[in-house]
């Protein structure tokens, strides 16, 4: 496993064909989006892993001792990296009676899986840019995908604010709020996360 560090952001990079990871596509759970997206052009599927190496000592547990979690995937929808070819997005939850879930994007142009578990939403439930430009509190919406820097590529908001402070991980990095934009940047060829 290699660690890079993306403008003060650390995500991990893994290579999935050397992990044993049992996947099963599943029917919509009972927090699924799929009635809210099936009208708005937005295609999710459900998965449950089970994966020991990823998220150890993080366990939620079936009837045969394996971990099972849940998978928000959004892939396909969107292009990330400007290459024409739509990329992955998914929202990995990780256990416990309030699972969270953190962000996982693929980008078709690297082919790499960057896994930013410090990026967590308790919700993710993707909403239109207007939804962001009109709210009236700071606990929505959770997720947005939105062209925010103007580039011509677009980018992930996400609102990580489930307790009203801002996370050592972020003030580590030099991020002064919950809300951030992810989005790839060309020349430097890496995902960047800043302050929204």
């Amino acid at each position: 496993m290699s660690i890079f560090v993306l403008v003060g952001m650390c995500a991990v990079c893994q290579d999935r064909g050397k992990e044993n990871i049992n996947s099963q596509t599943v029917g919509n759970p009972s927090n699924s989006f799929e009635a809210y997206y099936h009208n708005r052009g937005v295609n999710i599927n459900y998965r449950y892993i089970e994966d020991r190496q990823i998220y150890a000592g993080k366990w939620d547990f079936d009837f045969n001792g394996e971990e099972i979690k849940q998978i928000h995937d959004y892939s396909g929808n969107w292009d990330f990296d400007g290459d024409g070819i739509t990329d992955s997005v998914m929202f990995v939850g990780t256990g416990g009676a309030h699972t969270m879930f953190f962000l996982r994007i693929v980008l078709s142009l690297e082919k790499k899986e960057y896994d930013f578990e410090w990026l967590t939403l308790d919700y993710p439930y993707l909403e239109p840019i207007e939804s962001l430009l009109k709210r009236d509190n700071d606990f929505s919406p959770k997720f947005v995908v939105h062209d925010f820097n103007e580039d011509g590529i677009l980018d992930i908001y996400l609102n990580t604010d489930p307790y009203g402070y801002i996370q050592e991980e972020f003030q580590a990095f030099g991020l002064t709020s919950n809300q951030v934009i992810a989005y790839y940047d060309i020349g430097d060829t890496k995902i960047v996360i800043k302050n929204w």
